[in-house]
């Protein structure tokens, strides 16, 4: 009996630990990722003329290339650590800057295209001018894990708050009944320990309780409007409109940076108070990232 209560402890333990262990891990890649995502930075603020681009690749050290071409200066990073994954450069003519890259092909054509190598559950519905990225949790995901988690998190707060309460009152009634000031002390520390831990344990379940919900209510739309430069932000709660629209203005850029070994996050690149600023869209797998050659400024270049 014992050995199984041990067994069922440590499947317990695995099974709060996974989620975690996940977690940090994706933040690896995230501080990873922040070194690329500052080279594009650079290069984008030193094509574009804005502050706070420095010349140099944080990554390998070593300075930008800038080329002139036919009405355009190039800019580019030599890259020879391949920690873009990317082929890219900036193109600067007049005012203009665009990012050309080398991406995998993908489909075009007006209409809804669900990527498949996404977390998110991902639909990029293509129109003339403009393309929606309309993302929510995966279905599953979405009408099972989430509201069961929800569920998990509302029923964890209750039983921690009726214990948070109960070791309150108990701590009062030793506090009475306890002679002496080092004995009065102890239960002191003891009773404001008791009700830390179960304080604590309040605030997870809030925060698990929240996660759920937001994962099986939440839904947002990013819309990128090729010909203004624009990217509006809209999102949904329940289906309906919660927040917004949120719009960043004269993008000069959306590029994909490298996150772990099989994804990349895509971002939009523009110009805040005369320096480079970015804003995070979303996280496309790395057979489909050739999705981003449709979020450019016309002319729209081949992928290729």
């Amino acid at each position: 009996m014992r050995s199984l209560r041990d067994a069922a402890l440590l499947a317990a333990l695995a099974l709060a630990a996974w989620p975690i262990l996940s977690k940090a891990r994706e933040l690896v890649d995230l501080y990873r990722s922040g070194s690329n995502l500052r080279c594009l930075a650079n290069l984008t603020a030193l094509a574009s003329k804005l502050d706070g681009g420095s010349p140099v690749c944080p990554v390998t050290g070593r300075p930008y290339r800038v080329q002139a071409a036919a009405d355009a200066s190039v800019f580019q990073c030599d890259d020879p650590a391949q920690h873009l994954r990317v082929p890219m450069r900036f193109l600067r003519s007049g005012s203009v800057t665009q990012a050309r890259m080398t991406l995998p092909d993908f489909a075009a054509a007006p209409g809804s295209h669900e990527l498949s190598t996404t977390k998110a559950r991902t639909v990029v519905e293509v129109s003339e001018g403009s393309v929606t990225v309309h993302l929510e949790k995966k279905p599953w995901e979405r009408f099972f894990v989430m509201p069961l988690a929800a569920l998990a998190g509302f029923i964890a707060f209750l039983i921690s708050a009726h214990f948070a309460v109960d070791s309150h009152a108990e701590t009062r009634k030793e506090l009475a009944r306890t002679p002496g000031v080092v004995a009065w002390l102890k239960a002191a520390c003891q009773g404001i320990g008791r009700l830390s831990l179960w304080t604590a344990c309040m605030a997870w379940a809030a925060v698990l309780f929240a996660f759920g919900a937001r994962g099986a209510c939440y839904t947002r739309d990013i819309t990128v409007l090729r010909e203004q430069s624009r990217v509006a932000f809209q999102d949904r709660w329940l289906g309906k409109d919660w927040t917004g629209p949120d719009v960043v203005s004269e993008v000069q850029a959306l590029v994909p940076v490298a996150f772990g070994k099989r994804y990349f996050r895509v971002y939009a690149l523009f110009p805040k108070q005369g320096r480079v600023d970015q804003r995070f869209l979303f996280t496309v797998g790395e057979a489909e990232a050739g999705v981003v050659s449709l979020l450019q400024r016309p002319p729209v270049f081949s992928p290729r």
